[in-house]
């Protein structure tokens, strides 16, 4: 089956004829012969050249052609190897006279390097030369404009709709949109394309619409053509007039034809049918486009194609995409033909249907494939047979079933594929080294083709242009198929066109499958190895593949290369890539440098710290890899060697954490990726050294700019692929240039207007430059000016693109003039003083913030803002709230308008000390209102605007004025009141029916939670979360908690005596989690104790409460001991407290409760973060379903709701007290690790929006974590550690999340982790930690051991399965044979039981008539009658006895039989224990892989949430 010869034959020979040409050129012109030999095997080359196409057309039938293009390819593919070595030789040489800058006298490793070449240059004419005369014998013809393709069959209009199986919603579609008037193209016709792969059922589907009994009533005229790869005009144009007029035509020119076809079309409603449509040419096209315009209104033109681009050159109508068939209907499909009504007993029937539906599954809804197999396998009844197919690859089977049984599956697709040019087929045929399913992505398979050079750029474009382009064509012509995962492109094979190429690329491509055998040889050039044990098949290829060019792993196993690697190294010098990614490598050899023509290099998550010298001489190096290093701190400082170098790839936090970087990067003119450049006054470190790297692209970060000479140099207007620059000088106490300077600096910096993003840091000038005021970055999306400290005005001129613009640390900024910003969405202003002015109207901006604008007192009108956040603008006052009118024009033009006010689309309002604030804007209805000292504002919405008002919170208010105005609405669902002062009460709120989380902290006049006597709290019939801290007056809770009261945390109330009536917990039955810290009067739980349904109760450093719960050695306890038995999940804190803790104390600098609120864990927390990021997606996937998210969620809170825990059941025998010297003791069964609460940094500047669901109840400073009171002093002493420090633990995190979780489990970074997850939870706000940042590394480092174990119980469980797993296939035909067996002898027994039973009839018979003797002696009637009976008698009795030896002969047969019986029902016996064990087995492990993908999911969502917090400034970053 294998074709391999033409994906690589021509675009090599082509290579050969350039390189030796070049070669001769520059290095061994001079050496005696060479010349003559290189126009020699020029000439053998383009003699080859010429009849390669003919010799592939013909060698399917001539097994000695298939040998001479066998040994054409070999001998290219070696040449190539050898060239490519001298020509790296040859500029190895080059770059040493460079270095000496002299001419170096002549040596003698150069002579022999020269006489080497000159030798295997003529030995490559020679091996040519004798492949030249052999062509000669096979009489080949010389194809100029390339060889014809295999083409299509051609297919008929009619087909038997008895036999098509679904696609009736695609039957309905198509039909309305040929029979239905809004597709008519008004002077033109229209054109509906079917677009799918090949064998989809396209042709199929057109055959139904065509014979549709209302389409045939619609259309006056029908036509059908099956076009083919040749899109030729006249043969369509007169099979169009065949059809119409059933009449035979005699040939015609295409003229003559044209006007024919006319006389019968106009004014006529025609639907023709285009069958099987290649051409991607318009202009083939245009002339049957302009005869079919002719046709009447209505008429329709139905286009099938495999190619996706037809749908562009042809379509008027939205393309009709044609799906895979779905499972159950390719069953049947299957079913219909392969069982054609046979009779079959039901357990043959169930076991052929089981095999049946795993073939169809291999199918993967293509119904050629269903059919072919279904056709295969029509009237075979035997298991093993259909056992085979099963487990066989298509390709497989149609290589095992020559002839007329031939599947024709992979030859229906290989029409496509031999419709590709010769660079795509070796690109296509490349992409058989990954497995089934695999991921593409679209830029990382380009650079590896790259890497085998089966891409040559076109014109001025790049490799990766021409790469990305030739994917493209692939994609179009359906070899891949996509699909978007998180905004991401993401691209699979179908697998049987994996099959395809696995077929045309072997036995140049090699996949090997873990423990398959796999022979390698000389012809291998590319393998790829998927097991997780790969020493042993590396030293195989060493041994036996040694002109191997691409090594690969696509796996997700940890690889362990044992001795192997080195021996690569040593042996494989024409390998061009090698992926050494997810392995255990620590060190990379100095040997790597043996490998000199490795294109392509991949390190990716690996422990590897250095990087050795000797790679800086892999000249031919293009990609080198390094994401997922984390101990990876420096390059090389000869980097600037590897002048070939594309693609450096190194993790965004490498360009944070790097000590120094090399110098003379000038030198990589090539490459893509350098992501930051600190200008240094020593020589390779000037900014004349981005001058000549023109292909740099993405972020590039210029920072220290003060160093600059000649600005000019680094030429940044030439740089037309980057998207993305960062100018920066140092602060001013290192910067010592002037103002002038700066500018002239900041001039020279000129971008290409292709930037999208530009930010500006440290510039001290008093006013930027032309290119930005006059506004000539016109694709502009993102802005950042970040302490620009000079400049008075912001002048940025007109960006119709700009959609970010941030502010920040302007200290002299007083007015952003009026201009036009008409797609800004998102703008910042902060820590800007002098501001005063910013321009009237933003008519799409949704994200507004304004932080510490002490002079500003308007805002701007902004009708679609949906998110505000205002904080310290101390005389801001004037909403300028204006009434906006609304204009619509319908279809038909007709104007409607309506008035609205300028806030009312605002979603999420958070006001925070901004004191001249009065009132807020009266037309608004938020979802989420956050309100914190606006000393003067007394109203909240108007119940009518608070009907989607979904989380409020009050704080630092004057009195209870705001608490009381709490507007009546079914909504609200999260409420937090917090520092509110003369608050003594709390109101009754009547009509709040779905609030479920109440939130009371810092209230330090709050004596009662209820006004009356009925109280405030069980009117909030919804309500199941109640937190209660620092409320220092506080005597007794309440008379009545609400009912469904799930959570109840009261914590650092240190008057507190009394929980309430002795009913008051035990009567709520829904309570699952209590917790009561810090409140040293509490005496004791309530008479009636606590309800049932508590899973978790934690009491900390409340003594009189814990020694009334106290367990003794002697037996019983305290007197509340009893109470808290049942409780599955207990903690109590023995701690002795000191008397003085009873009292109030003044807090040092409380932080505001906004401050204190810790985060919600999982989806919501990852939402809610990225509200600002983006807002539309928040208040689509967050606000709108809040409920659902919050009951989904509830388990998931921090303490004091860290995580509203669900007991596993568990003995009360397993609690463990613990004692410890001077703290007491301490019991705990499940503990749950609850942390210190963190702190929200609301100041942080790269949070956009906070979290949309500020959750919800927090520590207080004096709450302690679990340990003791001395164990918290010591850590409130620890030194704080180093910014480079803290950078370093959080890119080690950072980039262990970013793996896989089996290389996080490995060993080194295990214990990495740990390491700094632990320094990680020792840091709070002072470092710059976020509340969220806090919460994740506490709750990560609390999963990670966890989720660790069960992942590595996970993995043994799947080993050990699949090693129990494994004999199941033949156990069950094991079985299935004895069961065979087994019914066989059980014929054989009924058969002999059967035959004992008709010779004791005959013996009875032949008994009864001896019996009779002895009257016949009595009558003797006749002497010859008696002696006749007498013979009778006698041999009757002959009879008997043979009988009766029969019967004892089938007895022992019988027994014989049994005994046979019962061993192989004793073996069935065993036989079938094994397949329960197996089944069994299955069972785990399908359960164990279900708990690793849970994991795996888990970690990747603790990677998004880290990546969202760190950018969005969740940790500090140096």
């Amino acid at each position: 089956m294998a074709d391999p010869t033409s994906q690589v034959i021509k675009p090599v020979l082509s290579f050969i004829m350039k390189t030796t040409t070049s070669l001769i050129k520059d290095e061994y012109s001079m050496v005696h012969g060479v010349k003559e030999d290189e126009k020699n095997l020029e000439s053998k080359l383009t003699s080859i050249q010429g009849v390669v196409e003919d010799a592939e057309n013909k060698q399917v039938n001539d097994p000695h052609l298939k040998d001479w293009l066998r040994k054409l390819q070999e001998a290219a593919s070696d040449a190539e190897d050898i060239l490519d070595t001298f020509a790296t030789e040859a500029y190895r040489w080059k770059q040493k006279r460079k270095e000496h800058k002299i001419q170096p006298p002549l040596s003698k490793s150069k002579i022999s390097y020269k006489r080497d070449a000159a030798q295997n240059i003529k030995k490559i004419s020679e091996r040519f030369d004798r492949i030249a005369k052999e062509k000669e014998a096979f009489h080949l013809d010389i194809k100029v404009n390339g060889g014809e393709t295999e083409s299509p069959s051609y297919t008929g209009y009619f087909v038997d709709k008895s036999d098509v199986i679904g696609r009736e919603d695609d039957k309905e579609r198509i039909t309305h949109m040929l029979l239905s008037n809004e597709f008519d193209k008004e002077g033109d016709v229209s054109v509906i394309p079917i677009i799918g792969m090949g064998g989809l059922g396209k042709t199929t589907l057109a055959q139904l619409l065509f014979n549709d009994d209302k389409v045939k009533d619609h259309f006056e005229a029908r036509m059908w053509v099956c076009v083919t790869v040749q899109f030729d005009l006249t043969r369509i144009l007169k099979e169009m007039i065949q059809f119409h007029s059933k009449m035979k035509l005699d040939d015609s020119s295409t003229s003559h034809l044209q006007s024919r076809l006319l006389e019968y079309m106009v004014g006529q409603r025609f639907l023709l049918v285009l069958d099987d449509v290649w051409t991607e040419d318009y202009l083939e096209w245009e002339p049957l486009r302009d005869l079919l315009k002719q046709g009447a209104k209505g008429s329709r033109v139905l286009v099938t194609s495999r190619i996706t681009k037809v749908k562009d050159i042809i379509g008027t109508q939205p393309p009709h995409l044609l799906s895979y068939l779905p499972e159950e209907e390719c069953w049947s499909l299957f079913a219909k033909i392969a069982f054609k009504g046979d009779s079959l007993s039901s357990q043959r029937l169930k076991d052929l249907e089981d095999i049946g539906r795993e073939i169809v599954r291999k199918c993967k809804g293509l119904p050629l494939a269903v059919k072919a197999m279904g056709g295969l396998l029509r009237g075979c009844v035997d298991v093993d047979k259909w056992r085979q197919i099963q487990s066989s690859e298509i390709w497989e089977i149609e290589d095992r079933n020559p002839g007329n049984d031939k599947p024709k599956i992979l030859a229906i697709l290989k029409l496509s594929y031999h419709h590709l040019p010769s660079h795509l087929k070796r690109c296509f045929s490349y992409c058989s080294l990954f497995p089934k399913a695999y991921a593409f992505h679209k830029e990382e398979l380009v650079k590896l083709w790259i890497s085998q050079r089966f891409i040559q750029a076109r014109g001025l474009e790049t490799e990766e242009e021409t790469g990305i382009a030739c994917f493209d064509e692939l994609l179009i012509r359906s070899f891949f198929q996509v699909s978007v995962i998180e905004v991401k492109e993401i691209f699979n094979m179908h697998d049987l066109i994996h099959d395809l190429g696995l077929s045309i690329s072997s036995p140049n491509c090699g996949l090997v499958n873990d423990n398959e055998p796999y022979s390698f040889s000389e012809q291998s050039r590319h393998v790829s190895l998927l097991g997780k044990d790969v020493e042993q098949p590396m030293l195989t290829i060493v041994g036996n593949a040694s002109k191997l060019r691409s090594l690969l792993f696509p796996s997700h196993y940890l690889k362990n290369f044992g001795q192997a690697l080195e021996k690569v190294f040593r042996t494989m010098k024409y390998i061009r890539t090698l992926d050494l990614s997810s392995s255990i490598i620590l060190e990379l050899p100095s040997s790597i440098k043996e490998l000199k023509l490795l294109r392509y290099l991949d390190l990716s998550r690996t422990e590897i710290k250095l990087l050795p010298k000797s790679i800086c001489k892999l000249y031919n190096l293009e990609t080198l890899k390094l994401l997922g290093c984390p101990w990876l701190f420096e390059l090389p400082k000869d980097l600037g060697n590897l002048v070939n170098l594309r693609h450096l790839e190194l993790d965004d936090l490498f360009w944070v954490k790097f000590s120094i970087l090399p110098p003379k990067v000038g030198n990589l003119t090539s490459l893509h990726d350098w992501h930051a450049f600190q200008v240094g006054n020593k020589t390779g470190y000037g900014i004349e050294e981005l001058k000549n790297m023109a292909y740099l692209s993405g972020t590039l970060h210029i920072s220290k700019l003060e160093n600059v000479v000649n600005v000019r140099e680094a030429k940044m207007n030439e740089k037309k692929y980057l998207r993305k620059l960062v100018f920066e000088w140092s602060d001013r106490v290192v910067n010592t240039q002037d103002e002038a300077t700066e500018k002239s600096v900041l001039e020279g910096l000129q971008p290409h207007s292709n930037l999208k993003e530009l930010q500006i840091r440290h510039y001290r000038g008093n006013e930027f430059l032309a290119w930005m005021r006059e506004g000539q970055l016109q694709n502009l999306v993102s802005v950042t000016l970040n302490e620009c400290t000079k400049c008075r005005t912001l002048t940025l001129g007109e960006l119709p693109n700009l959609q970010v613009l941030y502010i920040k640390g302007m200290q002299e900024l007083e007015k952003w003039p009026e201009v036009k910003c008409p797609s800004l969405s998102r703008l910042k202003f902060s820590n800007c003083p002098k501001l005063r002015e910013l321009p009237n109207v933003f008519p799409k901006l949704r994200t507004l913030k304004i932080k510490c604008c002490k002079s500003l007192r308007a805002l701007p009108m902004a009708p679609s803002l949906m998110f505000l956040k205002l904080i310290d603008n101390l005389i801001l006052e004037d909403w300028r709230e204006v009434p906006t009118t609304w204009v619509a024009v319908n279809d038909q033009g007709q104007r409607s308008s309506w008035h609205q006010g300028s806030w009312f689309e605002l979603l999420e309002l958070n006001v925070i000390s901004c004191p001249k604030l009065q009132a807020l804007p009266q037309h608004f209805a938020p979802q989420k209102l956050e309100i914190s000292g606006c000393e003067l504002l007394v109203g909240l919405p108007h119940p009518h605007f608070a009907r989607r008002l979904q989380h409020l919170a009050l704080d630092a208010c004057h009195d209870g004025t705001l608490v009381r105005a709490i507007p009546n609405t079914s909504s609200l669902y999260s409420l937090v009141i917090s520092s509110i002062s003369n608050l003594t009460s709390l109101p009754k709120w009547l009509q709040l029916p779905g609030l479920k989380a109440l939130y009371i902290s810092d209230c330090k006049d709050l004596m009662s939670l209820s006004e009356s006597e009925e109280g405030s709290l069980p009117t909030l019939i919804s309500l199941t979360i109640l937190s209660i801290r620092n409320c220092p007056m506080l005597v007794k809770l309440t008379e009545r908690l609400p009912a469904n009261l799930e959570c109840l945390s009261i914590a650092s109330c240190p008057l507190l005596q009394f929980l309430g009536p002795k009913e008051i917990l035990k009567s709520l039955t829904s309570l699952k989690d209590l917790y009561i810290e810090d409140c040293p009067m509490l005496q004791s739980l309530p008479g009636d104790g606590l309800p049932s349904s508590l899973q978790h109760l934690q009491i900390q450093r409340c003594p009189l409460l814990a020694e009334r719960c106290q367990k003794e050695k002697g037996g019983g306890g305290g007197p509340d001991r009893p109470k808290v038995l049942h409780i599955l999940d207990l903690e109590i804190d023995f701690s002795k407290v000191s008397s003085t803790s009873s009292l109030p104390k003044k807090k040092p600098s409380e932080p505001a409760w906004y401050r204190l609120l810790p985060t919600l864990g999982g989806a919501i927390a990852t939402a809610v973060y990225q509200s600002d990021v983006d807002g539309d997606k928040a208040v689509d996937e967050v606000l709108k379903k809040p409920k659902t998210e919050w009951e989904e969620n509830r388990s998931k809170l921090s303490f004091p709701l860290t995580q509203c825990k669900s007991s596993s059941p568990k003995d009360s025998s397993n609690e463990i007290t613990k004692q410890e010297s001077g703290q007491g003791s301490s019991e705990s069964i499940d503990r749950v690790g609850h942390e210190e609460g963190s702190t929200v940094s609301i100041d942080n500047e790269d949070d956009d929006m906070e979290y949309f669901y500020i959750s919800l109840g927090a520590k207080s400073e004096t709450s302690l974590s679990p340990s003791s009171s001395v164990i918290t002093d010591v850590q409130s002493q620890k030194t704080r550690p180093g910014q480079s420090v803290i950078d370093k633990a959080l890119g080690i995190v950072k980039n262990v999340l970013a793996t896989d979780f089996s290389s996080a489990c490995h060993p080194s970074r295990s214990i990495s982790l740990d390491s700094e997850l632990e320094l990680l939870c020792d840091l709070d706000e002072n470092d710059g930690v976020s509340v969220g940042m806090k919460f994740l590394v506490l709750q990560l480092s609390k999963d990670f051991k966890v989720l660790k174990s069960r992942y590595c119980q996970a993995n043994d469980t799947i080993e050990r399965c699949t090693n129990l797993i494994k004999p199941m296939a033949e156990i069950a035909f094991q079985l299935d044979a004895n069961k065979q067996k087994f019914l066989e002898l059980n014929s054989v027994q009924a058969t002999i039981q059967k035959s004992i039973i008709e010779a004791e009839a005959q013996i009875n018979e032949l008994q009864k008539k001896v019996d009779t003797f002895p009257l016949a002696e009595q009558h003797m009637h006749d002497k010859q009658t008696m002696s006749t009976d007498g013979n009778s008698i006698s041999g009757a009795e002959g009879q008997i006895n043979e009988l009766k030896q029969k019967i004892d002969y089938l007895t022992k047969q019988r027994g014989k039989g049994k005994q046979e019986k019962k061993m192989i029902y004793t073996d069935g016996k065993k036989l079938k224990e094994k397949m329960d064990v197996a089944a069994t087995a299955e069972e785990e492990k399908r359960e164990a892989e279900r708990i690793k993908r849970e994991i795996e999911e888990k970690w990747s969502d603790y990677n998004k949430q880290f990546e969202t917090l760190t950018c969005s400034g969740g940790m500090t970053i140096s």
